[in-house]
């Protein structure tokens, strides 16, 4: 007779797995900064903010599969972390995220929205801006 005692452990362990892990590609002052690839449904970005305001930008939804869901957490340093993307909440198109405290974090899904086009949603998120 099967039982459910492992499935806990067998999503965490999973869920601990090196597999789901999207390397941070670091952060420039000024521009847009490099381009946090989104290659796995699943995946987390740790944020090293460093010691000054830095900006990266996440992969455009158009390159993504829909229902492929990415977190972003800020971590160490003391500058603020702004992210560019394209995204949509509440009726209206967004462009940035902006975290500036470690911690912060936000979880994004690719939807289709308006006029048949992907947009990054978010699904939950603390101590994050939209703009």
């Amino acid at each position: 007779m099967a039982t459910g005692h492992r499935i806990p452990n067998d999503l965490y362990n999973s869920a601990m797995s090196a597999s789901n892990i999207i390397v941070d590609p670091g952060s420039e002052i000024t521009g847009t900064g490099p381009t946090i690839p989104v290659t796995i449904s699943g995946g987390v970005c740790r944020m090293d903010r460093g010691t000054g305001d830095g900006c990266r930008t996440l992969q455009s939804p158009a390159t993504v599969p829909v229902g492929v869901e990415v977190t972003l957490i800020s971590s160490g340093g003391s500058g603020d972390s702004t992210i560019k993307y394209t995204g949509y909440d509440g009726g209206s198109t967004k462009a940035e995220i902006e975290m500036d405290n470690d911690g912060d974090w936000v979880r994004l899904i690719c939807l289709n929205g308006p006029l048949e086009t992907n947009y990054w949603r978010a699904v939950a998120s603390d101590g994050v801006a939209f703009s």
